[in-house]
Parts: structure tokens; C-alpha cells; sequence
């Protein structure tokens, strides 16, 4: 459905409409040119007079390409939804000009994000951290991989309100920015940790002074168990000792 659709449908059924959320997910298929030409075709229907001028509703499409099929998002700004679904390498067009000048120095539109969802499994590389910490300023989860190709002391203020965190740990220096990211998120309460068992050790030894709801499990479902004595290991380590909910 596009901007002329939408307003048609405003215009029949929904009178007394004041505000509008918007947000789609969509699925475009055929080669980078042709995405692009109907992520063009898709905005200009939201660039008429009744949306830029009467309603002053303005939209924006992110996508990412693919060799199959290009996954995309639509939505209304300011971005009004609590949950954001990350896209890696993604390409950004608005229908407002000054809007997009504002996206790119991160301006107050992503304010209201406060979950950061990972349902594709690349996108839980975060290698645009920095953009991330910049843009949604007020996250309270956040799901990642470690470690991530950035220096954890520059994110800014994006740990600050940070109350659940799941880190998925692929090799052993992941701990180490798990344990600066714990050290600078003084609301953290809940940490979820995905590990690879050869490096179990390193998860007793982290610290937190906030953490008390603890779930663990294993990349794979046969990597999930600990031995008696990991359980003992656990009970004595510093998260043990702070846990109040374990899973």
C-alpha cells in the first residue's frame, strides 16, 4: 500500500484523523536499479501536497540489498515505535530533505527506541557501533555479537539506560568488551550470555556491580550444560554471588 492508497483511505473511512504511525516491512525483489527505482516510486506517492504540506507526514525507507530479495522498512518520522530492526549495510532516502540532513547527525527521531531487535543473524554484527550508540540514545535492551570492531569507551551515552543486554560471544576477547560494556552500563540489570563452551572459563570472571537476572546457554543445544564443578565454579564467581533470577 503507498502514500495515494493511504490517503484515500483517510480521506473514506478515517475522518477525524490527527496522527499517523506508520511502519512496514517490505520485501522487494530484483537488482540493486530496480529496488531503488521502486524505493523511489514508493516515496514520491508520500510526496504529494496532502502529505508534505496538509499533513506534514514525512517518511523514510531503509533498506538492505540481497542477493535474493531486498528486505526494506518503511515508517513515519520521528520514528514512533518502540522496537527498531537493525539492517547492516543499508541504504537510507526520505521524503524530507531536512530530515535525512538531521538522520545523518542523529537527531531526536529514534528518541523513542528503546529495544534494538536482531532477527537477522549478520545483523548482529555491529560494526556501525558508533552510529548506533549516536542514534538511539535511549536503549534499554540490546542484542549483540562480541567483540565488535569498535573501542567500547567511545558509545556515548547509550549504556546509560541500558537495563537488558544479550552478548553472544564468538571468541574469548568478546569477554573482555563484555566486561567493559558491564562497567559502563550502571542501570544493567538482566545479561544474557550465548557462549561457545571453550571458553566458559572466562565467564566466571566477569564483574557487575547492577546485574542481578542471569540466563546462560551454548551457541549450539548440546553446548548449553555445565559439569557439576561449572556449577560449582559459577556459585563462587562474582555474578553467582549478585544472582537473584538464573536460567
Amino acid at each position: 500500500i503507498d502514500g495515494h492508497e493511504w490517503q484515500q483511505l483517510f480521506d473514506q473511512h478515517l475522518l477525524r484523523l490527527r496522527t499517523f504511525h506508520l511502519k512496514m516491512k517490505l520485501e522487494l525483489p530484483g537488482s540493486d536499479y530496480e529496488v531503488e527505482q521502486r524505493v523511489d516510486e514508493l516515496l514520491d506517492s508520500f510526496r504529494t501536497p496532502y502529505w508534505t504540506e496538509q499533513r506534514r507526514w514525512y517518511v523514510q525507507c531503509d533498506w538492505e540489498s540481497s542477493e535474493i530479495v531486498t528486505h526494506a522498512y518503511l515508517y513515519t518520522l520521528p520514528f514512533a515505535f518502540n522496537a527498531v530492526n537493525y539492517l547492516q549495510d543499508y541504504r537510507t532516502k526520505s521524503t524530507c530533505a531536512v530530515i535525512d540532513r538531521e538522520m545523518q547527525t542523529h537527531d531526536y527521531s529514534y528518541d523513542l527506541v528503546q529495544t534494538f531487535e536482531n532477527n537477522v543473524r549478520k545483523s548482529l554484527y555491529l560494526h556501525k557501533f558508533n552510529e548506533l550508540c549516536s542514534r538511539f540514545r535511549n536503549l534499554h535492551c540490546l542484542d549483540i555479537i562480541l567483540p565488535i570492531d569498535t573501542n567500547i569507551h567511545s558509545c556515548g551515552t547509550l549504556l546509560n539506560q541500558l537495563t537488558s543486554l544479550t552478548a553472544r560471544i564468538q571468541i574469548s576477547t568478546g569477554y573482555c568488551q563484555l566486561q567493559r560494556l558491564c562497567e559502563r552500563a550502571p542501570r544493567l540489570y538482566a545479561l544474557r550470555i550465548i557462549f561457545w563452551r571453550k571458553f566458559i572459563a572466562r565467564l566466571f570472571q566477569l564483574t557487575s556491580k547492577s546485574i542481578r537476572r542471569l540466563e546462560l546457554g551454548g551457541m549450539l543445544s548440546w553446548s548449553d550444560t555445565f559439569t557439576k564443578d561449572e556449577c560449582v565454579a559459577f556459585t563462587g564467581s562474582p555474578l553467582g554471588q549478585d544472582c537473584e533470577v538464573l536460567t
